[in-house]
């Protein structure tokens, strides 16, 4: 997934535009605006939605709870996706695509199993393009054992 979206932090010089996650086509199917024209010399960057969502989670504070450090507020996301969580009150369900935005928008539904329930919600916090790009993130951290 790509989307054109106008973030001028990525962008490397005048006439360069931001491509993140597919196609201007598809962004413009999206928003319903036509992608705005590119000049001759102006070239297009393209972003993976997985780094998109990588800079969501710096930006959302995920990392400051979400990190391989003993003592971490909120589980490691490494290997996450595909592999079996624990809960609390000994459930374990596999963490597929529903269980992470389920996680991400209401984080107090599904507790893991040795975390106390501090995370914020992010339901209203965050749009639809960013949800998938913060789960395209924890994909790309790599799959757990057993995955689908």
């Amino acid at each position: 997934m790509l989307l054109h979206l106008p973030l001028p932090a990525l962008s490397r010089g005048e006439g360069e535009g931001v491509l993140l996650g597919g196609t201007e086509r598809a962004a413009t199917k999206r928003s319903g605006r036509p992608a705005r024209p590119r000049a001759a010399n102006q070239r297009v960057v393209a972003v993976p939605a997985a780094a998109v969502g990588a800079a969501l989670f710096q930006q959302y504070g995920c990392v400051t709870c979400h990190h391989s450090e003993p003592g971490a507020l909120g589980p490691s996301l490494a290997g996450l996706y595909g592999s079996l969580v624990r809960l609390k009150g000994g459930q374990a369900i596999v963490a597929d695509e529903a269980y992470l935005r389920e996680s991400i928008l209401h984080p107090q539904a599904k507790v893991v199993d040795g975390y106390m329930p501090v995370m914020p919600a992010f339901e209203g916090r965050i749009d639809e393009e960013g949800l998938l790009q913060l789960i395209d993130y924890i994909k790309s951290l790599g799959r757990g054992a057993g995955s689908p």
